[in-house]
């Protein structure tokens, strides 16, 4: 399916919720890698090919943020340019499940950009620095 959509002219592919297909994207990340490489930016900045990988935090580690960059790291590369995102909001009935029925907080958002940083990643999104989070 990504090689349908790549040639059909999509730029990126995005997974969201790809919790049942794990093991699939596991494999594709390798295989990605191995066709396109780690990013190569041009000299204003846009990307031009290579793999970026965006990584969502959840609350109470339960995305797996450690063992996700180890394997980045380790059997990827250690030049994968990864986006530590902090937007994750708990929606529908997230609210009924203690674990994920929270914003991050200021201290899971520096644990996982000190685990990229930890496993040996180096290029993390320049936005991946703990801030503030209000909450309303």
């Amino acid at each position: 399916m990504m090689i349908k959509l790549a040639e059909r002219g999509r730029h990126n592919i995005n997974f969201v919720t790809p919790t049942h297909v794990v093991p699939q994207i596991i494999e594709a990340i390798k295989e990605m890698h191995g066709q396109v490489g780690d990013l190569v930016v041009n000299e204003n900045g846009v990307a031009v090919r290579g793999l970026v990988v965006r990584h969502l935090v959840m609350p109470n580690r339960v995305a797996g943020t450690g063992e996700i960059m180890e394997f980045l790291a380790k059997e990827i590369s250690s030049n994968t340019y990864v986006n530590v995102m902090d937007q994750y909001r708990p929606c529908g009935t997230a609210n009924e499940h203690e674990l994920i029925s929270r914003r991050l907080n200021p201290q899971e958002f520096k644990y996982a950009v000190d685990a990229a940083k930890r496993a040996g990643l180096t290029r993390l999104d320049p936005r991946d620095r703990p801030r503030l989070i209000l909450r309303f």
